[in-house]
């Protein structure tokens, strides 16, 4: 809960770079399920984060892990943005019309995933696509890391999309990515252009 305090603890004057600076172990599944309250807000984090941390926890147990600690990881920062980021800015924006994604089924995906202008002029939260892209910024992430990462959240919503009508609050879930969302790969072409260096943290 420290990391969390001293990521979220200081006031909302940028929601992004606090969020941003969570480590994705402090909202990894199990992790998040420990955590009582978020630092400075009145925010029921048990109703709200329980039908995610049930799914996430299903979701590893069941599905053949390649990369165990970069699934994790992955979650983590979904995580990040469903409980670091949304929360405090629903709590700046209490006007919102839309309903906390509590749970899959609430997760608009044109508004909540990847912004397909639905509401364009509107106040509105980042989409998680979004999120993501000045996450990868700000950790200085090569595409490579940065797709890969991408690509095991959609593995999850895979996965809820499959088992929606035995998972809790997944009811017409659809995994929402799609290949535009996805940063751009550098290919060999046979050409003279120098390849872009990845960086992996």
């Amino acid at each position: 809960l420290s990391g969390l305090e001293g990521a979220l603890g200081d006031g909302h004057v940028n929601l992004l770079e606090q969020a941003t600076t969570l480590s994705p172990t402090v909202m990894a599944p199990d992790a998040l399920a420990e955590l009582g309250s978020l630092p400075g807000l009145d925010f029921d984090l048990k109703a709200n984060s329980e039908t995610w941390i049930g799914i996430e926890r299903t979701f590893l147990r069941k599905v053949r892990l390649e990369n165990k600690k970069q699934r994790i990881a992955a979650l983590g920062y979904l995580n990040i943005y469903l409980f670091g980021y949304l929360p405090y800015w629903y709590a700046e924006n209490p006007g919102f019309k839309l309903d906390f994604p509590s749970a899959p089924e609430k997760l608009t995906s044109g508004v909540f995933v990847s912004d397909l202008g639905l509401l364009e002029g509107q106040l509105r939260p980042l989409a998680f696509v979004e999120f993501f892209e000045k996450l990868a910024q700000i950790r200085k992430w090569g595409p490579g890391n940065h797709y890969a990462m991408l690509k095991q959240v959609e593995k999850l919503f895979e996965f809820i999309e499959r088992y929606r009508d035995s998972l809790p609050g997944s009811k017409d879930f659809r995994q929402p990515l799609h290949p535009h969302d996805y940063p751009a790969q550098t290919k060999s072409t046979g050409t003279n252009k120098r390849p872009i260096a990845r960086r992996v943290f």
